[in-house]
């Protein structure tokens, strides 16, 4: 998002084979009863820009940066600059003389000339403090960009907040990486290189964390994947740690527990589980001294988690019941905590969940101090735009969404299954989210180029910028041409078949409905072959082709799990063993989320005798262009019909 011209602050795979067996791959509640039976074992094109602002603005002159092969200016760092701001400069100094042929030498300077690169501090003559203020806990993304008679600024309030104006800046210069790995990564050619800019930047959600954890990263992808984040503006100094944590406080004070069962919530007629009886004021008081005591441990930490641990329990004594609802029982207590640790501490940020039986509109009024992350589901017929309204106007000050734009053990990585890869989706939440109040988002998101891949990239620029959800087509167009080329209008095809279409209108997360029928997976099979061969026909562009490759390889991960969808009620482990041995050989590619898949698989508990490991992971090498062709023509053939 771009800031007014007056800043204002508004708000690993081998452990598998240990394990002795493999586990159904297509796990969950869909799919179980289906395959109960079956054991496993187991892209130069000139981008233009599409932002939804112009990249130029104000009087900012045009610098010119190479002609004819030639660096017009360095990149230029101060003295004392940290190592982490030096690689910036280091990359920004190598993708230019990537695009222009130039050579740009990186040196040392006051920054008045040349591509200054670096924290505002760095560069005091500059006068660029006065644009990182006023002063945030949130505010660490913050940047400027900016040419002048000599050169350009590109200054940031934090190491990462100069990377992403590193980024930004190659950006409006044509680059783009759209998808995990060198294969998305789209770089351009300028022999003359000039460009004029006038922007202070902040995102408009402050956390941009669209996946979380191993069901989206595949470990031995993981510096590509960091990559992938990093050029998408992704990472932030700000981090929330959110998490289930009364369990842990029961952990923590496991002998007080033990000598007064009272703390524990009456539940069925015990005092049992993980939840506390809320009404009881000492058990409100050791919460509340756990957290003073963490704080006390750990003097740099600004935030803490108090939300409850999972799942239902609750208390049902009459002193709970006396407190009002689930969540005004959930936020007396948090209110409380709050409250002490800001008076001992000075401001601390609780954060607490909107979500489940604690999710529905308190009648309290929440301590300012408190962070609310509205969830997306389990959310007991509430929308979360109405919640986020809801929680805003009893006193929260501080709103997030958690969201789960996919999971893999509930998709895994099929077609149109997940609300990440419905364009639809995105422009009609994000953008509504963030103007209810949101500006954390958190999601829980599997990695898949053919099922999510677009998405997320879709997501990454909505996330920073909301004005983009009414240019979503541009961004689209964008891909299309850049990513295929000439081959561009069947693979928008292609990505059309892959997205997730509600079945009917919808206004917020809650209304999506959508289809999963057989009928729509197999034309959906013919299409993605068909198209893939017609693209592959249309282009001899090596980068091009091996796109296509990666998409030609999710498109018969989907056929192989299309098999064992179909061996409904029978015993399939060829089907099965089949597509294990599959996942295994792509693995190293970012196609789906084959860490993902290998974990569930190494987990499985199965009745029946397993087949030895060993025997199904025989292929271990890249596919050649024989065996993709191969495939692709079977495909066609298969599915034409």
């Amino acid at each position: 998002m771009t800031i007014p011209e007056i800043p204002v602050e508004t708000n690993t795979v081998n452990k598998f084979i240990q394990s002795g067996g493999i586990k159904n791959p297509l796990i969950g509640d869909f799919f179980l009863a289906r395959i109960a039976a079956c054991v496993l074992m187991i892209w130069t094109a000139t981008p233009t820009p599409v932002t939804g602002k112009p990249a130029q603005q104000g009087s900012a002159p045009k610098v010119l940066f190479a002609t004819q092969g030639r660096a017009s200016m360095d990149v230029v760092v101060a003295a004392g600059a940290s190592e982490r701001v030096r690689e910036h400069a280091r990359i920004l100094s190598d993708y230019l003389s990537r695009i222009t042929g130039a050579q740009f030498y990186v040196t040392t300077g006051d920054g008045q000339t040349g591509i200054a690169v670096g924290l505002a501090t760095d560069f005091p003559a500059l006068g660029a403090e006065q644009y990182m203020t006023p002063p945030s806990p949130f505010d660490g993304d913050r940047y400027l960009l900016r040419t002048h008679t000599h050169g350009l600024h590109v200054i940031g309030k934090t190491p990462i907040a100069v990377s992403h104006g590193v980024w930004d800046l190659l950006y409006e210069l044509g680059y783009r990486h759209y998808m995990i790995g060198d294969a998305w990564e789209i770089i351009p050619t300028h022999r003359e290189l000039s460009y004029a800019v006038d922007r202070r930047e902040i995102p408009d959600y402050r956390i941009r964390q669209i996946t979380r954890g191993a069901r989206w990263v595949h470990w031995p992808l993981t510096p590509q994947t960091r990559d992938w984040l990093i050029h998408n503006r992704l990472l932030s100094p700000n981090h929330l740690v959110l998490k289930h944590i009364y369990q842990s406080i029961i952990h923590d004070n496991q002998a007080a527990f033990d000598t007064n069962p009272q703390y524990l919530a009456l539940h069925d007629g015990q005092r049992q589980g993980n939840k506390f009886c809320i009404s009881n004021k000492d058990l409100r008081q050791l919460v509340t001294d756990w957290a003073i005591n963490y704080f006390a441990r750990n003097s740099q930490a600004n935030h803490l988690s108090l939300e409850p641990s999972d799942g239902g329990g609750w208390c049902q004594c009459d002193k709970c019941k006396a407190m009002g609802s689930v969540t005004d029982q959930v936020l007396a207590l948090t209110n409380q905590v709050t409250q002490a640790v800001s008076n001992r501490f000075g401001p601390r940020h609780i954060i607490l969940l909107a979500y489940n039986q604690h999710g529905a509109p308190p009648t309290r009024r929440v301590h300012p101090n408190i962070l609310v992350h509205v969830a997306t589901s389990w959310l007991h017929g509430y929308k979360p735009g109405d919640l986020l309204h809801a929680w805003s106007s009893r006193g929260a000050k501080m709103l997030g969404i958690y969201e789960y734009p996919d999971e893999f053990n509930r998709t895994h990585n099929l077609p149109a299954r997940a609300r990440i890869a419905s364009p639809d989706y995105l422009k009609n939440t994000l953008g509504t989210w963030h103007q209810r109040g949101a500006m954390f988002y958190y999601g829980d998101a599997a990695y898949s180029i053919g099922a999510n891949g677009l998405g997320l990239y879709l997501a990454s620029q909505i996330l920073w910028d909301t004005e983009k959800v009414d240019h979503v087509d541009v961004l689209v167009d964008d891909f299309l041409n850049n990513a295929f080329t000439d081959a561009k209008t069947p693979m928008k095809r292609f990505f059309e078949v892959l997205q997730t279409t509600p079945t009917h209108a919808v206004r917020d997360v809650a209304d999506y409905q959508f289809e999963h029928d057989a009928i729509a997976e197999n034309n959906r099979l013919g299409v993605m072959f068909k198209v893939l061969r017609d693209a592959f026909s249309l282009t001899s562009t090596n980068a091009v082709r091996n796109r296509l490759n990666q998409l030609l390889l999710y498109t018969r991960y989907v056929e192989l799990s299309t098999e064992v969808l179909r061996n409904e009620g029978a015993s399939c482990p060829k089907a099965v063993n089949q597509l294990t041995e599959f996942v295994y050989r792509i693995r190293k590619l970012p196609v789906i989320s084959a860490y993902w898949y290998l974990r569930e698989a190494a987990s499985a508990n199965a009745p029946a005798s397993r087949i030895d490991v060993q025997s199904i992971l025989m292929g271990d090498e890249p596919f050649t262009q024989q065996e993709l062709g191969v495939m692709l023509e079977a495909g066609v053939r298969r599915w034409s019909n």
